[in-house]
Parts: structure tokens; sequence; C-alpha cells
């Protein structure tokens, strides 16, 4: 497979050859007009607006004993 082949040199480097590629096969002209529409165009009431997000309620952290890492917290 050209696509994700490990040395740089046998990868398709080129717009050209990518959208020759049968995996690709979309209406190019489409999408460099910009006519082309999203399958999803999420509705945003204002910038910053995350509801879209599932939140998570994170444990305050100093309330993690010391070289526990359960939670990804990096000391550096």
């Amino acid at each position: 497979m050209k696509l994700c082949h490990a040395k740089l040199d046998a990868r398709l480097c080129s717009a050209l050859a990518i959208k020759c590629h049968p995996f690709y096969t979309m209406p190019w002209d489409s999408v460099a007009n910009r006519k082309l529409l999203p399958p999803f165009v999420p509705r945003i009431k204002e910038d910053g607006d995350i509801h879209y997000f599932k939140s998570y309620a994170m444990p305050p952290k100093d309330s993690l004993e010391d070289g526990d890492n359960r939670y990804g917290y990096f000391d550096f």
C-alpha cells in the first residue's frame, strides 16, 4: 500500500497521485469549490460552545497520593 508505506520515497506524495487513488473517490471539484456538504454541521450558540463534548469530573490534584498516576497527571 503506497499511502502508508514506511519509506518516505515510496509513498504517494503528490496531491494528484492521492486524488487518483481508488480509495479517495469523491468529487474533487466540489471539494475545491467548497460545495461539498459535510455529514454533520454543529449548531454553535457562541464562541467556546462545548455542549457537544462530554464532561468528566476530575478529582483535585492534591487529593491524589504521591506516585498515584491513575488520572494522567505528570510531574516534570
